[in-house]
């Protein structure tokens, strides 16, 4: 069953793409999917050495734009020759996240790729970060690598929303678990499942173990889990081992870090919604703030109503045409 027609692949210098390139053919070649491979170049290129041009700007910026053309013209090449035969690459100028934004919702892709910087949060905080930017404007279902899990994640953990402690698997669980099932499916992973359960005032403990009433209930839910996502997983022919749904206590942002970094776990893939008022907006969604514990790579997937506050690339106005595509291939 075909999820991905068309992946957007986010370039980015200086930053390991050979990893994130071989994810992104591996899963079109699952899918008979193409690959696009966007670069941006910002207005004022941080990442590059050629400073001492600078009284010949116009020289300065085709030499930068040589340069980029020809990475993306290496990454063309190695995807057919691992077999991809749609692959198209655009350079552009601006901001990478609205870019790539208004690429995808241009273009309907299925999937964007990108890797994150490998930057404190300090530094994200006080500079530009794509990743985190994407994870909140762009409307489609985003991966983002931070360099450590490399070509293949065996062993991934799908989380699943839910009110209080009762699973709902609503239409953003379900389409966590398609994504999940077919990203495992695609590189033979281990999948895992992951609902965390707030518990009040630390009640459900007696000593370090959990109450034997908080335990039943516990084993209840696994049920619940079964009866509510099975059919889904059973669309996927997921078989689901009854070890691999790990039903935790506690606030979702540190069980899910903590989970993850207990377990070993490559790749988490959550439902990331928008901000929807101001305590979200001051504080972050939760998926923000688990991308900032986590170290494995993300999969943030968009509800179908999400609703970008970035203009499609037929909506700009005069003053933005200078981010018109300067290359295409």
């Amino acid at each position: 069953m075909s999820q991905y027609n068309s992946i957007l692949v986010c370039v980015q210098k200086d930053v390991g793409n050979a990893a994130m390139l071989e994810q992104a053919i591996r899963l079109a070649k699952q899918h008979q999917a193409e690959i696009k491979l966007i670069h941006v170049i910002s207005d004022f290129p941080e990442d590059t050495e050629e400073w001492w041009n600078v009284r010949n700007p116009e020289k300065l910026k085709r030499r930068i734009i040589e340069e980029r053309q020809a990475i993306l013209d290496d990454m063309v090449a190695l995807a057919k020759e691992r077999g991809v035969d749609q692959v198209t690459s655009e350079l552009r100028w601006g901001r990478t996240f609205l870019e790539v934004t208004r690429e995808f919702m241009k273009n309907k892709h299925d999937l964007v790729k990108i890797t994150e910087k490998d930057t404190n949060k300090v530094s994200r905080m006080l500079q530009e970060c794509p990743s985190r930017d994407l994870l909140s404007h762009c409307p489609g279902t985003l991966w983002i690598s931070k360099g450590k899990t490399g070509m293949r994640p065996k062993r991934v953990l799908a989380t699943l929303g839910g009110t209080h402690n009762d699973i709902s698997c609503d239409a953003l669980d379900v389409k966590v678990l398609r994504t999940a099932a077919t990203i495992a499916e695609a590189y033979g992973s281990e999948l895992h499942y992951l609902h965390a359960m707030p518990l009040y005032g630390d009640k459900g403990f007696k000593g370090k173990k959990l109450r034997s009433d908080l335990a039943d209930y516990i084993k209840t839910l696994k049920k619940t889990f079964m009866e509510k996502c099975g059919s889904v997983l059973t669309e996927y022919k997921v078989d689901v081992d009854e070890d691999r749904i790990h039903l935790v206590t506690g606030s979702p942002a540190p069980v899910i870090a903590n989970t993850v970094s207990d377990m070993n776990f490559d790749l988490v893939i959550m439902g990331a919604r928008p901000h929807a008022d101001l305590q979200t907006i001051l504080l972050g969604t939760r998926a923000m703030r688990v991308f900032d514990y986590l170290k494995c790579d993300v999969v943030g997937v968009k509800p179908d109503d999400f609703v970008s506050l970035v203009e499609s690339e037929g909506e700009l106005t005069n003053d933005n045409q200078e981010n018109a595509p300067v290359a295409d291939s």
